[in-house]
């Protein structure tokens, strides 16, 4: 009967974890007219508003050099992005209200990289797009 109590109460922690998730970063936010995707080479939200964080996971190749293009767009508010290929949190751009931002950044190979946008307030009528190309 010990043994029967001891596998369920494992059974039920490993099931927790399995459902909570192992990722490094989690989304957190409050929108409106929110629209995102996310592949393993592109990433793209638009919102009418929103407030909080938004966590895209792309994966670089093992072929040449990756580099990922990015744009965005805010009518109000302010928002950070940033990047982590496994090294930190690393600053990619900042946005505040009526900026346009377009560039790109070189990646390691054959990597996961989280993006990762952070709002200091609420925003409104932005877009936001990474792509990977090697």
């Amino acid at each position: 009967m010990k043994r029967k109590t001891v596998l369920l109460i494992a059974a039920a922690v490993i099931f927790c974890l399995c459902l909570s998730g192992c990722g490094r970063y989690v989304s957190s936010y409050r929108a409106s007219a929110f629209v995102h995707s996310n592949t393993s080479d592109h990433a793209a939200m638009s919102f009418w508003q929103f407030e909080g964080r938004m966590v895209f996971r792309l994966k670089t190749g093992n072929d040449g050099s990756p580099v990922m293009t990015y744009t965005g767009s805010l009518q109000t508010g302010a928002a950070d992005v940033y990047y982590d290929s496994g090294d930190g949190k690393t600053p990619l751009f900042s946005i505040k209200a009526g900026e346009n931002v377009g560039s790109s950044a070189d990646l390691p190979k054959n990597k996961t990289v989280y993006i990762i946008i952070e709002t200091s307030e609420k925003c409104e009528e932005g877009s936001f797009g990474f792509s990977l190309a090697e």
